[in-house]
């Protein structure tokens, strides 16, 4: 427990940070661009060593790394970018776990690499093909009511598939300038406009579980902020999302598990831009930030990650070769948590910890005074 009263916010913030490279440095395999996601996972894939990039690039540690290795690390993340624009490693792909749609799982591995390739100033190599049906008019509208028809009753999923959608028409949009990609994202932000629950500022079937529309949303939001598209009823979401904060102070299913790395990414992301952007509610958010702080760092480990939760359990980050213990660590865990400390830290001082970019990519923002913007174009 820590005391938030007296506590070095400077110091929390260098611990976490000094063992976060640790553990990136150890886990690396036989070249310095070549990663698992876990201790766990056995084979090395590309997700894994995109997710080091952005870890490194969130640290502004990336500069510390010799150009040459950059530069292999690009070539091998843009090695796997296939003819229709979207990445593919056939050793990830090789086992999914979670039922979804192939394409699905392409397009989350996609926007990852996609954004580590633009950490390491580098560009996609083809343009996204696969997105170009959608940039017809009608298109990209009768594909989202399907999608709602079908999955409404798994809103967490279902989000994560329209964002990884409207990411991959951004990026066509930024690296190729591709402007009806970018008026495509428009029409997914004002569908969801009309789909939007009044009373939460969330989107969920009703009865569907508080905390995994809380989820669904986040992955909504940044759409809207991005694009500079107005954002109904936040102040709302942000009344609920304080409410669900359990008594350990994390956002976790179960109080005194340790939280759910995803779930405290997704609420302290909705609740730094409530602190930000609107102004009200800012003492409540900071409470709440004081008491993320306060229980967040029983997840990271002796080697310096942090893990999603204290449930002793092998998980798979929705294929086989992307395994991890929910109690051991790995790498998106580490970087999700960092993020969360993040914006905890911002909340509570006013001011983001050092060192760390100020540049964040678009579902890594903390509120909308940084970060990506419509119209940055990759040169």
């Amino acid at each position: 427990m820590l005391s938030n009263d007296v506590f070095d916010y400077d110091f929390l913030w260098s611990k976490c940070r000094k063992g976060a490279l640790a553990y990136i440095s150890g886990l690396a395999q036989d070249k310095p661009w070549i990663f698992c996601v876990s201790k766990t996972a056995s084979q090395p894939i590309a997700i894994a060593s995109a997710t080091a990039v952005l870890i490194l690039s969130f640290l502004e540690a990336l500069d510390d790394i010799p150009n040459n290795v950059k530069n292999d690390w690009l070539k091998y993340l843009q090695s796997f970018q296939k003819e229709d624009g979207l990445f593919e490693d056939e050793i990830d792909m090789a086992e999914e776990t979670q039922g979804y749609p192939r394409w699905a799982l392409r397009a989350h591995r996609s926007r990852h690499i996609a954004w580590a390739i633009e950490s390491l100033n580098g560009k996609l190599k083809y343009p996204i093909d696969f997105v170009e049906p959608f940039t017809k008019k009608g298109e990209i509208e009768k594909w989202l009511e399907n999608l709602w028809v079908e999955n409404i009753d798994r809103i967490w999923a279902m989000s994560n598939w329209i964002m990884d959608m409207g990411v991959l028409l951004d990026l066509q949009h930024r690296h190729f300038g591709d402007k009806k990609a970018a008026e495509a994202v428009e029409v997914i932000v004002t569908f969801l406009d009309k789909k939007q629950d009044c009373n939460t500022g969330y989107w969920f079937k009703h009865g569907t579980d508080l905390r995994s529309a809380m989820a669904g949303a986040m992955h909504f939001y940044p759409l809207y902020w991005a694009y500079g598209h107005k954002l109904n009823h936040f102040e709302k979401a942000v009344e609920v999302t304080l409410s669900l904060q359990q008594p350990d102070g994390l956002f976790g299913f179960e109080s005194g598990k340790g939280g759910c790395q995803c779930l405290d990414y997704d609420a302290m992301l909705i609740l730094t831009n409530g602190c930000f952007n609107l102004g009200n509610h800012r003492k409540d958010i900071s409470m709440a930030s004081k008491k993320v702080i306060n229980e967040i760092m029983v997840s990271q480990l002796p080697d310096g990650s942090f893990c999603d939760s204290q449930v002793d359990e092998t998980r798979y980050w929705t294929t086989k070769a992307a395994v991890y213990k929910a109690n051991g660590g790995s790498l998106w865990d580490t970087y999700a948590r960092l993020m969360t400390i993040a914006m905890c830290i911002e909340i509570i001082t006013h001011q983001p910890p050092r060192p760390m970019r100020s540049e964040h990519h678009l579902f890594e923002i903390f509120h909308a005074g940084y970060g990506w913007r419509k119209g940055t174009k990759i040169s």
